[in-house]
């Protein structure tokens, strides 16, 4: 509570003093009627008169003096408590701005079961009358100070309510902490509240202190040079000191594949010419990393994969991965070279290789590609621009012959991610666009250019609810689109896109169409309950029409991310009963 003030009174003393007497006159007799009561006692309480949150408050300060001072209770315990009630209910009630309730008890039990009755009136609400705020010191004319200021949460006029009052004393301190005023202060924080009026007077004086900035960084480590590390740094000497940068600094090691710990600690005790020295305290990662996985769905069948990573091949962070893949529907290896780039955080160079050998529908493709690729970040989406050459060899269908295709494909990808849980986010979207194309006169034997866009949505309704929606677009302008090798052509149906058909089993086609909506609703703990509704092919005209699969699904939250199983219908197939499909994976 902050500190409030009273500067006039009510005269109803008499009032209280009938109250008190009604009070100890009720304690005596009801002291008469449980004088044989058993040893285990319970109390509940119930208020009238006042909803929430001021009821919330009111009811959690009592079941607080009960849990303090009656740790057992007995018939006189219940007593003292239930007296103690409104002076407890006014108290909860004055942080929303009611300082003249009159609260009106009576005390029942049936055996050992007793409840505390409580009739509330609120009357009249105190409102906000005059405002004293003031900012003083060198930081007076700062100007995110100054507009916190002008938006200062509570107005004249508005209820009194202590919550965002106490709130814009800790918003002051992180914005002069993130504006580099170390030493902010308030130097007065006051409510006056005349009754008679019902009016308050807010006091909140402000003091910036002086303005530090950043110093030298110290990175206090030995896997990785000092030269490196300071490329992860988002700001330099000289420049006020912020905390979100500082964050953002022990954010962007963090995530790095380098260490698993980061400390950062400002030093003001070496602090000179306002200057504060920062030391970076860094526990790197085993330098080698080996993983391997099993796991089985309805779209691949049994799998496995093999991981291994190199994480410190050099004192700059240049590092090595692998990754081995199985199932019975496809294989692949890809190994990658990757050099930090000048920010770390987000910039790469990438030099890959890579074999795969895939069944795509009724057909069969084997590919091998070698290429590079630079990551950046580009107002807050993810840029990377890749170059790959191809061979594939391919058959359209088990009985046709195979077709051999070289291509160069020179392609650029953009993509965001934002969600509060990436594990299992209850609010958040992901969205993707890539373009890629081959020239025949550049080593490539066919020329196409393709685009894709894929998008999915995810929004919370209170605790229990999700809702789901998604759709993946592509579109191929080709001069030969019969030659085009199957890793370019489009494949649609199985458990990620549209249930109740197989894995691949639409298409090949040169342009794509998914949509999907799922709505899902908590039935116990992590476990869901899903229905949904999928639309879409894999075509080279757009006159083939969507194919339609409908169905339920159970989910489970895993620590891992969402397990899906779902029993889907293929609604524009005849042949097609009704499919169980199972599936685990991000949902973004």
């Amino acid at each position: 509570m902050p500190k409030i003030v009273i500067v006039g009174f009510m005269k109803n003393n008499a009032a209280f003093l009938k109250y008190g007497f009604f009070l100890l006159l009720s304690s005596l007799l009801l002291l008469s009627l449980v004088a044989s009561a058993q040893d285990t006692l319970t109390l509940d309480y119930k208020i009238t008169g006042v909803s929430d949150p001021a009821l919330s408050n009111a009811l959690q300060r009592l079941r607080d003096i009960q849990t303090r001072y009656a740790k057992t209770l007995t018939p006189e315990a219940i007593i003292r408590l239930y007296k103690q009630g409104p002076q407890q209910i006014k108290a909860g009630l004055q942080p929303f701005g009611y300082f003249t309730a009159k609260v009106k008890g009576q005390l029942k039990h049936q055996g050992n079961q007793w409840v505390a009755n409580y009739r509330v009136t609120p009357g009249p609400r105190v409102q906000v009358n005059q405002l004293d705020l003031l900012l003083t010191g060198p930081g007076a004319d700062n100007a995110q100070l100054n507009q916190f200021i002008s938006h200062y949460p509570l107005k004249k006029g508005d209820p009194l309510l202590t919550k965002p009052y106490d709130e814009a004393k800790q918003k002051f301190f992180e914005i002069a902490q993130n504006q580099g005023y170390l030493d902010a202060q308030i130097t007065q924080s006051e409510i006056q509240v005349d009754i008679i009026r019902q009016q308050a007077h807010i006091i909140m004086h402000f003091d910036t202190g002086p303005r530090y900035y950043f110093g030298p960084v110290h990175f206090k480590t030995k896997v990785l040079s000092q030269k490196f590390l300071q490329r992860f740094v988002p700001f330099n000497q000289g420049q006020p000191y912020s905390s979100d940068s500082l964050l953002k600094l022990q954010d962007d090691l963090s995530s790095s594949p380098y260490f698993n710990q980061v400390l950062i600690s400002p030093n003001r005790q070496e602090t000179e010419d306002q200057q504060v020295p920062i030391l970076v305290q860094l526990k790197p990662r085993p330098s080698q990393q080996y993983d391997f996985g099993s796991g089985y769905g309805t779209d691949t069948g049994p799998r496995g994969s093999l991981g291994i990573q190199l994480r410190r091949l050099t004192e700059t962070g240049q590092r090595f991965n692998t990754d081995l893949k199985a199932s019975p529907i496809n294989k692949s290896l890809i190994t990658n070279y990757i050099f930090p780039g000048r920010h770390p955080s987000t910039d790469e160079y990438r030099i890959f290789a890579g074999i795969g050998s895939d069944e795509r529908g009724r057909g069969t493709s084997n590919t091998k590609q070698v290429g590079t690729s630079y990551t950046n970040d580009v107002a807050g989406w993810q840029q990377t621009i890749k170059l790959t050459y191809q061979l594939e060899s391919f058959c359209l269908t088990p009985d046709s012959l195979k077709q051999h295709s070289q291509l160069l494909l020179p392609s650029i990808a953009w993509s965001r991610v934002k969600a509060d849980n990436l594990i299992y986010p209850q609010n958040g979207y992901s969205s993707y666009l890539t373009i890629r194309t081959a020239v025949d006169d550049l080593i490539s034997d066919n020329r196409f250019v393709q685009a894709r866009l894929q998008y999915k949505w995810i929004h919370s309704y209170g605790q229990n609810s999700r809702l789901l929606l998604q759709t993946d677009l592509g579109y191929t302008v080709a001069d030969d689109p019969d030659s085009l090798p199957l890793s370019v052509r489009f494949y649609s149906g199985g458990a990620k896109n549209i249930r109740g058909y197989n894995y691949q089993d639409l298409g090949p086609g040169r342009y794509l169409v998914e949509a999907s909506v799922e709505y899902q609703h908590r039935i116990k703990g992590n476990w869901h309950g899903a229905v949904f509704y999928d639309t879409g092919n894999a075509f080279n005209n757009f006159n083939e029409g969507l194919k339609r699969g409908v169905g339920i699904g159970l989910v489970w939250a895993s620590p891992i991310g969402p397990i899906n199983l779902s029993l889907a219908k293929a609604l524009d197939s005849e042949n097609k009963p009704l499919r169980l499909q199972f599936s685990m994976g991000p949902d973004l």
